[in-house]
């Protein structure tokens, strides 16, 4: 009897001890991201490119403020439409086959088949393997740009997506989040099932609820004392920084400003804000409103959007207030640009066009109708501002695809509210796709200038910008086109959005596993584990 009660306690600490090694190796992440989707090709935001950080490698990738080779071993320019690049050695996906240049081709022509991520590609016209581990790119037009592009061709398992699911559909299809309702069933095959190269594999997944990832014993790089990583979806009843406080989650991704605010202080709680080049900005439609053609009443517009005050008071950061596309840190980026909130001129070029309270300038404005509250209060405190100089502007909400159509095809609407964040971390990003003509012969050129817009000089500047690698030079390029789009009131510039993240005091190396785009490399996270 005395023995087999001895065993029994025995068997009950080393069970015990197995639970809570596994506990010490665990960190828990609480975020509002949607968590719909696990396939790479599927979205493009900052959410979806979190979760394809842990599950999947890129080519080449941000490493603090450059950018880095990543699954490659080498990547050269050749000449001024071919690059040669070369994979490492021994890269193995969690189904245990090895990553090969057919992967990376197969990868790539899913990509471009992507409504999401087809634009970011549009340049590479095609990749031929020269053997299992080499292989070259040839570009329609000359770029400088190739190595921040394949920051985002995540290489996927060709093998594990063949065939089709129980229901028929091939497991490779690529269904765009745009598409599908949350509330869909079945969900497509590759947005819940994995195999990549990535530092995590998938263990358990419960879609817009909860990911638990478990450490690949493969992973060919160094990495953190992570054994487990579980990512649960923050719910409306209980504020996320309580669970951080009270040790439910270890760390919070993407923390509202007003709640940030609220901790700040608190023992054992550390935040973070990091630079970040998204932005708020308002579009004109050109296009379809004459009023909107003359600078005037552009400027009465810009006048009266008091950028400063919209910072302060939804993110307590007047410095987040901004003149121009490009922040601090980018090339292009103009340190005098005088700013240009002016209520009594505002009201004076108004007067001069004739518009008073009898007779307002009447404007629709297209949103997306998912806004968060931050960006419902930028919509809401710029109509306000609008109303003190006698423009009317009413709210035209959109669903994600109608939006996404406005954007990018056409829309009867006056004015479009919209954010940006430059797929290559440089400003030439911003006018390429925000402002520059649109060019059927290459869709990439202003494929998102809502208004079309169009400077021939400007181009003309992104173009040779984008293709001259001397640093001082393209510097020049940048301003001279930050120039010209603040002198044409092109678009009206907001606000920077604020990047903002905590952890806790178990969380050791927190400032340095974020990269420049604010993506977290939690395969690097290094853990206080208890002796």
């Amino acid at each position: 009897m005395l023995k087999k009660t001895l065993f029994i306690i025995f068997l009950y600490l080393s069970l015990f001890n197995i639970a809570q090694a596994e506990e010490q190796g665990t960190l828990t992440v609480g975020t509002n991201y949607s968590l719909f989707s696990l396939d790479p090709y599927s979205q493009i935001n900052q959410e979806s490119l979190q979760l394809s950080n842990l599950l999947f490698d890129s080519l080449t990738r941000w490493e603090n403020f450059t950018v880095e080779n990543h699954l490659l071993k080498d990547l050269k320019k050749i000449d001024n439409l071919k690059w040669r690049a070369t994979l490492r050695e021994n890269l193995f996906f969690h189904s245990g086959r090895p990553v090969t240049t057919e992967e990376i081709i197969w990868s790539f022509k899913r990509a471009k088949m992507s409504p999401n991520f087809s634009y970011i590609f549009a340049n590479i016209k095609e990749i031929k393997a020269v053997d299992s581990l080499t292989m070259e790119f040839t570009t329609i037009y000359p770029t400088i740009l190739m190595p921040q592009r394949l920051t985002y061709l995540f290489v996927m398992d060709k093998d594990f997506y063949q065939g089709t699911d129980e229901y028929g559909i091939p497991k490779d299809k690529v269904v765009s989040s745009l598409n599908v309702q949350p509330t869909m069933n079945p969900f497509p095959f590759a947005w819940t099932h994995v195999s990549g190269s990535g530092p995590f594999t998938l263990y358990k997944f419960t879609p817009n609820n909860r990911l638990e990832l478990k450490n690949f014993d493969k992973y060919w790089k160094k990495r953190g004392n992570i054994k487990n990583l579980i990512i649960t979806k923050n719910t409306k009843a209980a504020k996320p920084t309580v669970s951080l406080i009270s040790d439910k989650v270890d760390c919070i991704l993407q923390i509202p400003p007003l709640d940030a605010f609220r901790i700040s202080g608190v023992p054992n709680i550390n935040l973070y804000s990091t630079l970040n080049s998204k932005i708020f900005i308002i579009q004109f439609n050109f296009d379809k409103n004459n009023e909107l053609k003359n600078p005037k009443v552009r400027e009465a517009i810009i006048s009266a959007t008091d950028s400063q005050a919209i910072a302060k008071d939804i993110f307590f950061d007047e410095k987040l207030a901004t003149q121009q596309f490009a922040i601090s840190t980018q090339l292009g980026h103009l340190e005098n640009l005088d700013p240009r909130y002016n209520l009594k001129k505002a009201h004076q070029l108004m007067q001069e066009l004739g518009y008073n309270t009898n007779k307002p300038l009447e404007l629709t404005m297209v949103v997306l109708e998912s806004l968060d509250k931050n960006q419902k209060s930028i919509v809401s405190s710029f109509v306000s501002m609008m109303q003190l100089i006698n423009i009317h502007i009413t709210i035209v909400p959109l669903s994600e695809i109608e939006y996404f159509n406005a954007r990018k095809l056409k829309s009867d609407a006056d004015l479009l509210f919209t954010s940006w964040k430059p797929d290559t971390e440089d400003s030439s990003d911003y006018f390429q796709h925000l402002l520059m003509c649109k060019d059927k012969n290459n869709p990439s050129r202003g494929d998102f200038n809502f208004g079309k817009y169009c400077n021939h000089e400007l181009d003309q500047l992104i173009n040779h910008a984008m293709n001259t690698e001397n640093q001082e030079k393209r510097k020049e390029l940048l301003q001279e086109a930050t120039q010209i789009a603040y002198n044409d009131m092109a678009f009206i510039p907001i606000v920077y959005a604020p990047f903002i993240w905590s952890t806790n005091k178990d969380v050791l190396n927190a400032e340095d596993i974020v990269n420049r785009s604010n993506i977290i490399y939690f395969g690097k996270v290094l853990l206080k584990i208890a002796d």
